[in-house]
């Protein structure tokens, strides 16, 4: 009698398990033939999901944005993915991959080659992973770091242009930076602040007028920040990409800390501490010139837990 009662356990306990397996394996896309390709279409199947440190999925749908690299190494070609499996150029996607309600990413390729990925949240944290296969399936992000940088693409737009991103409130912005992807034709420039009606709700508030190339030998792309290049006002930087000319006028109205005690006044970047409850979403701006794109990074420090009351926030 013992002997089945402890049979009829075992089999109650086995079929628990079971069913959380199964859970588990549902919690995946559709798609499991991850290195296969649909019948009589050319695309491969990829797909990851992205985990913060404690396994747990990030399940706010559009949370976190990642980007697809053909090669590991620095200065990497964007790698050209697909929403169908027959590779169609309709649905070719060049921008970041956002995330679903179950954490995952997923793409077509035309080929199996590993990639290199780099994903960003709207939290402000970051994880990236060098030539991952296709048989790879998971990204894991450390949410618990104090320092946080949030990224976002930018098109031509000349009016204020909400990000969807927030910085919480006891957060002290440090910095910005552009990644130019498509230079327009002529000259353009970018401003990022902050939105809303208050005194903070200034379009110039992080950056003011960051040049964004093409420089005058080439429209390549590049990286851009505060910081002035090592050579003449202008010159080229890495990539072909151009740096503003060196300037503490670039530094955000917010950012601007006068320096009495030299013998000419200046400015430096002092920071800014977000001090509104709830957050403020981080804006952006730019020149009317076409074909203008990239993206924005905005560098902070949060100094409690960051929670806000509104937007996509933590």
């Amino acid at each position: 009698m013992t002997i089945i009662m402890k049979t009829k356990r075992f089999r109650g306990i086995l079929a628990a398990v079971l069913a959380i397996a199964l859970a588990g394996v549902l919690a995946w896309p559709a798609v499991m033939s991850a290195q296969l390709r649909q019948s009589g279409q050319p695309g491969y199947y990829y797909f990851f999901q992205v985990q913060n440190e404690y396994e747990e999925p990030f399940t706010t749908d559009g949370f976190v944005a990642c980007s697809i690299y053909s090669r590991e190494d620095n200065g990497a070609t964007r790698f050209w993915t697909h929403s169908a499996a027959s590779l169609a150029n309709s649905t070719a996607q060049a921008g970041p991959l956002y995330s679903n309600t179950n954490g995952i990413i997923h793409w077509y390729s035309g080929t199996t080659n590993p990639v290199s990925v780099v994903c960003y949240t709207k939290g402000g944290d970051a994880g990236r992973k060098v030539r991952m296969s296709i048989r790879d399936h998971k990204i894991r992000i450390v949410t618990s770091g104090a320092d946080k940088v949030i990224r976002f693409p930018f098109s031509t737009n000349t009016a204020p242009t909400g990000s969807g991103i927030y910085i919480p409130e006891g957060a002290t912005v440090l910095g910005v930076a552009l990644q130019i992807a498509t230079p327009g034709a002529t000259v353009a420039h970018v401003d990022v602040g902050f939105g809303g009606n208050h005194a903070f709700g200034l379009r110039n508030a992080l950056a003011d007028r960051l040049q964004a190339g093409p420089n005058t030998m080439t429209a390549a792309a590049g990286f851009n920040t505060y910081m002035p290049p090592s050579g003449a006002a202008g010159a080229t930087w890495v990539n072909g990409g151009i740096q503003s000319v060196p300037a503490v006028a670039h530094y955000g109205i917010l950012l601007r800390h006068l320096n009495a005690g030299l013998a000419a006044a200046s400015f430096y970047n002092g920071g800014a501490m977000v001090h509104t409850t709830g957050g403020l979403e981080v804006t952006y701006t730019t020149s009317n010139v076409a074909g203008l794109g990239g993206h924005i990074y905005v560098f902070f420090r949060v100094l409690h837990v960051g929670s806000t009351v509104h937007g996509p926030g933590y």
